[in-house]
């Protein structure tokens, strides 16, 4: 789970298991195109997350020194408990923070803005009382604090 930039990844590694608490909205169709940058509410809904032990298939294959934070045991047992979140998925021109400037203008070296945003109530990362050492977390870029998430990238026209 990254919020749509490769610098911005955090090792955790771990599989989630998901679920909207009214499956109906699931069955809402979604058209690709966008034709105003204003952003337009799509739909709200309440996903039931539960991050689990075991990770995704190419974290359990490949060796790398930041994969072990499940397997490690780096989270506490309270992180891997089901959490309930209120999301809201949204269509318009979205640029992530990380690719704007301080007056919040596109930075000239970014990625094209995304269609599509997701905003959670409250991150879906671990919070910083869940991981066992706090400097861990530190490490994980203050990912705790993530709530929106981009996908789809256009140009603008």
């Amino acid at each position: 789970m990254a919020p749509a930039r490769d610098d911005a990844k955090i090792w955790i590694h771990t599989g989630i298991k998901w679920e909207a608490t009214d499956p109906s909205v699931l069955k809402q169709v979604v058209g690709a195109k966008t034709s105003s940058a204003d952003a337009q509410l799509l739909s709200e809904f309440e996903l039931k997350i539960t991050l689990t032990k075991r990770g995704p298939k190419e974290a359990r294959e490949m060796p790398h020194p930041h994969l072990g934070a499940v397997k490690d045991g780096r989270l506490l047992e309270e992180a891997f408990e089901p959490k309930k979140y209120m999301v809201r998925l949204e269509k318009g021109k979205f640029i992530p923070a990380l690719d704007k400037d301080p007056d919040g203008r596109m930075k000239w070296r970014a990625m094209s803005p995304y269609n599509y945003r997701l905003v959670f109530d409250k991150s879906p990362y671990p919070a910083g009382e869940h991981w066992k050492d706090p400097e861990i977390c530190d490490d994980a870029k203050s990912a705790h604090e993530w709530k929106e998430f981009h996908a789809g990238s256009t140009k603008y026209k």
